[in-house]
């Protein structure tokens, strides 16, 4: 039966329950009418409307709690499905909205699965250019600049074009490398994480602590994501933590990954979780395209805590 219906049929119900009680009872109405026959009357009329509001209000309810769960959606988080209960109509439009979260949740893990491999494409794409062209260059200046040397002795302004050269070529090195971590598609994710957690103490950073155990089972989307949130936790602690130790946890069970990077340092910022800041919201969204779950929270007694929990799809990673 329609909702409408439902209604139109309760409202007739509990009018005609309100006529047959006023028509055998020995209340009576004179004229005038007397104080006692209006308050009477006006109790009757005031306890139809509370039996009405009852019955309108337990029809109404799941349309209700599916109104506020359409106010709450959030088109950058995943959705859960309502549920299916109430009346036919209540069900109907539940199982749309249902219907159009999950188009929402497909087409946005397309668009997000497409900005992120352009994101990729552009980061290899610059990450040769530095290496081919600019690198090349500044080599070639360092050549000459050693054959200079060599032919005029070791003069002083030689001696610092050299070393400002050789310095700008290890920084260039180090910008291609972090755009396309060549470790990664070469020898796989634990040595290009060891080699992350390496760059991070050898540039003056915080003590890096490693327990890597089994990185099989993830695919080459999955490894990438991995490196990329440990990339940028690991930067968010340089930049911002002040932190003194920093704890790099990486391995799986057989049927989930888990990645942590934990520090010691101030802790974060609850007002850049809120507004997607440093880098959350791109961790966020990578994690969310390869299945995974991430969580970004206080550590105690001080610091912060990434933690990323993704399904094993059972292939062997390299």
């Amino acid at each position: 039966m329609s909702l409408i219906w439902k209604l139109f049929f309760a409202t007739a119900a509990t009018f005609a329950v309100f006529l047959i009680v006023l028509a055998t009872s020995p209340a009576t109405v004179s004229d005038p009418i007397d104080p006692v026959e209006l308050a009477e009357l006006l109790g009757a009329f005031a306890l139809l409307l509370v039996v009405q509001w009852w019955i309108v209000r337990g029809l109404l309810r799941p349309l209700g709690a599916l109104q506020r769960r359409l106010d709450a959606v959030d088109s950058t988080r995943a959705h859960t499905h309502a549920p299916l209960a109430g009346t036919s109509e209540v069900r109907r439009l539940a199982a749309s909205y249902n219907e159009m979260m999950a188009r929402l949740d497909d087409e946005r893990d397309r668009s997000t699965g497409r900005i992120l491999q352009a994101q990729e494409e552009e980061r290899r794409r610059l990450a040769r250019e530095l290496h081919d062209e600019i690198g090349q260059s500044l080599t070639l200046a360092l050549m000459r600049i050693a054959g200079a040397r060599d032919e005029l002795g070791p003069a002083e302004p030689l001696v610092r074009a050299e070393e400002q050269v050789r310095t700008s070529l290890d920084e260039i090195r180090r910008m291609a490398a972090r755009l396309r971590p060549g470790v990664l598609d070469e020898l796989g994710l634990r040595p290009a994480l060891t080699s992350l957690a390496s760059e991070l103490a050898s540039h003056g950073g915080p003590r890096v602590e490693r327990a890597f155990s089994d990185m099989g089972g993830l695919t080459a989307d999955q490894e990438l994501a991995v490196y990329r949130i440990a990339q940028e936790a690991v930067t968010n602690v340089a930049r911002h933590a002040d932190a003194s130790v920093v704890t790099l946890t990486a391995g799986g069970d057989g049927r989930t990954f888990r990645l942590s990077v934990e520090d010691d340092g101030v802790g974060v910022d609850p007002d850049a979780l809120a507004s997607g800041g440093v880098g959350v919201a791109g961790m966020r969204e990578r994690a969310q395209l390869v299945g995974g779950t991430l969580e970004i929270g206080p550590r105690a007694p001080s610091g912060t805590l990434v933690s990323l929990t993704l399904p094993l799809a059972g292939k062997e990673s390299r």
